[in-house]
């Protein structure tokens, strides 16, 4: 099957400013992967709710996992459960809590569309050496914010922040009768550098997080009666070259 690929620039700007927009255009896919995409969109209506956010509110669902990563053999391959952890100091709202999310369905990891994406989103990262031939602990989140009139949905209840990985991409799903969501990336004092909204499917960020900070904003029913969603695919790498092939081989 064909490969999905980004456009050239992504790269350069990636390896320039630390982060780089990605609008559904920079993509290029053929017709082939549309069931594939499709039937990925579609494990979104399958999350749980997220049993860690303040004072009994529902506006996250979601689910999470960790894989073994080898840029030489492109397998996207499962590594032992464990909980989600980030230190207060990196998440001021839910951090220094060992966090279990339900995993990822096992048709979701092995959907062609995912581990294609894996593949050109790690190609467009500025790494060179061990960071080309080495291993990496790639980790999966899928994430559905809602909106209703009586709950507001907070992309980022942790405010501006960095996620403590080497790289992390943000990919949009799906975003249905929401306003807001805008995104603003930030320089390492808190200064913002630019600013985007995701609105069409597969819109995305690339962020080389030692580098730069992030926020989104709330988001709110656009009709102001209904629910909106705004579903979001987030992609971390993280540089592990001690980290074993699930198998035991290296």
């Amino acid at each position: 099957m064909e490969l999905i690929t980004i456009a050239d620039e992504v790269r350069r700007d990636l390896a320039g400013k630390g982060f780089a927009w990605v609008p559904r255009a920079a993509w290029s896919l053929g017709p082939q992967w549309a069931p594939h995409w499709q039937r990925l969109c579609d494990d979104w209506d399958h999350l749980e709710p997220d049993r860690f956010l303040a004072q009994g509110a529902t506006f996250r669902r979601r689910r999470y996992g960790r894989y073994y990563w080898a840029p030489r053999d492109q397998e996207l391959l499962p590594l032992r459960a464990a909980p989600y952890f980030q230190p207060e100091a990196e998440n001021a709202y839910a951090g220094g809590i060992s966090r279990a999310f339900a995993p990822l369905r096992p048709d979701t990891v092995h959907n062609p569309f995912l581990q294609a994406l894996v593949g050109a989103t790690f190609g467009c990262l500025p790494v060179a050496g061990d960071g080309e031939k080495g291993t990496w602990e790639v980790r999966i989140h899928q994430i559905r914010i809602t909106a209703t009139p009586q709950e507001t949905g907070l992309p980022a209840p942790e405010g501006i922040h960095q996620d403590g990985t080497d790289f992390l991409t943000l990919h949009l799903v799906r975003r249905q009768n929401i306003a807001g969501g805008e995104s603003t990336i930030y320089d390492l004092e808190r200064r913002p550098i630019q600013r985007f909204t995701m609105r069409e499917p597969l819109d995305a960020m690339i962020l080389q997080d030692p580098r730069i900070m992030h926020g989104v904003t709330p988001v709110v029913p656009a009709d102001g009666r209904t629910m909106g969603i705004r579903d979001i695919l987030g992609i971390d790498f993280i540089l592990s070259p001690d980290l074993q092939r699930p198998n035991g081989k290296r």
